[in-house]
């Protein structure tokens, strides 16, 4: 399984750091630990035309501003027959637009029905029964049912940020030496803000992970050599 975020081309409010977001890396962790084989791509859209990747199934996440890249790379594997899954904040609000470029698209929060859409590819069995999911059957879009969040995030792993691939075309820290490392600590917000994506990504109710799995994660990193975002 190939995991791939495109990096956003033009200027950005992340464009002066290395940083990829958490969901891509949490769910290649989930599926390495279930034994499959995994990379995660943070990379330029040209370079993933120029690698000769092959695999099983390749997994899209994009915000709105990747889209179009996120849009192209997933047209380029369907046309080698590789089949598609696409999911993150922009598609969330436009799972019909992301159909027209994917096989399936997971809504919201991905950990459980990415889960379940491997086991249910791997077995070739129905997929109706995966919540969060948008296919197609015969031509037409199907819409699975919506679940409330309700992941314990203390359940998540550690995020394993060795299986990220970032390119070759690897942005100059310039002033900014320290690599930049991303920690959940929450998710969800009681709010509704118009401007906002994240009810819509991980609902109203606000969940936290304990102060001892934070601490745990991040005494993995070196503050010398890193800084927490």
């Amino acid at each position: 399984i190939v995991f791939i975020e495109p990096k956003a081309e033009n200027l950005h409010i992340y464009t002066r750091y290395e940083l990829p977001r958490l969901g891509s890396v949490l769910l290649a962790t989930m599926a390495k630990n279930a034994g499959y084989d995994v990379e995660v791509l943070f990379v330029n859209e040209e370079e993933v035309y120029e690698d000769d990747i092959d695999c099983d199934l390749v997994a899209v996440t994009t915000i709105t501003t990747t889209a179009l890249s996120a849009y192209r790379i997933c047209d380029f594997f369907r046309r080698k027959n590789i089949p598609v899954a696409i999911g993150g904040p922009h598609v969330t609000f436009l799972a019909d637009e992301a159909m027209k470029h994917a096989d399936f698209c997971i809504v919201g929060e991905g950990e459980k029905p990415f889960m379940q859409l491997l086991e249910v590819l791997k077995k070739e069995t129905d997929l109706s029964n995966i919540s969060n999911l948008v296919y197609k059957n015969d031509g037409v879009i199907v819409r699975n049912s919506i679940s409330n969040p309700a992941c314990n995030l203390d359940s998540l792993p550690i995020p394993d940020l060795s299986l990220i691939n970032k390119g070759r075309k690897k942005q100059k820290l310039g002033i900014f030496q320290h690599k930049m490392v991303s920690i959940q600590a929450s998710r969800g917000c009681p709010f509704n803000c118009t401007f906002c994506s994240v009810t819509g990504m991980f609902g109203k109710k606000y969940r936290f992970r304990s102060t001892q799995k934070i601490i745990e994660e991040m005494l993995q990193y070196d503050p010398k050599e890193n800084w927490i975002f």
